[in-house]
């Protein structure tokens, strides 16, 4: 078993979260931050949503079951080619991480 320290961090990227679409991936992701959160350690999710009228990018975060989760929402229309190569989504996710780790 791997030796996780107290201040490990662990970002969960799903598709949605269980209380928006009950879909598989969302339901694992969520139960599986549950799980982990239970031992110690600091567990947070992240998904997009697609909100046609958003002027941009915009991260909202949140507290869902106990769950820190942060939502993404962007004006992009789900295309593949959208969403692995985006200049603004790229720029928010290294943002966000960026924050992340002036809090560790």
């Amino acid at each position: 078993m791997a030796d996780f320290n107290l201040k490990t961090k662990i970002l969960f990227v799903a598709h949605n979260v269980p209380s928006r679409w009950l879909g598989g991936t969302e339901v694992y992701s969520f139960e599986l931050a549950h799980q982990l959160k239970k031992t110690g350690l600091d567990v947070s999710v992240l998904y997009p949503h697609f909100a046609p009228d958003s002027q941009g990018t915009q991260l909202d975060r949140d507290l869902i079951d106990g769950i820190e989760t942060y939502c993404l929402r962007h004006p992009f229309e789900y295309r593949l080619e959208r969403h692995a190569a985006n200049p603004p989504i790229e720029q928010m996710f290294e943002a966000f991480l960026d924050r992340s780790e002036e809090h560790t």
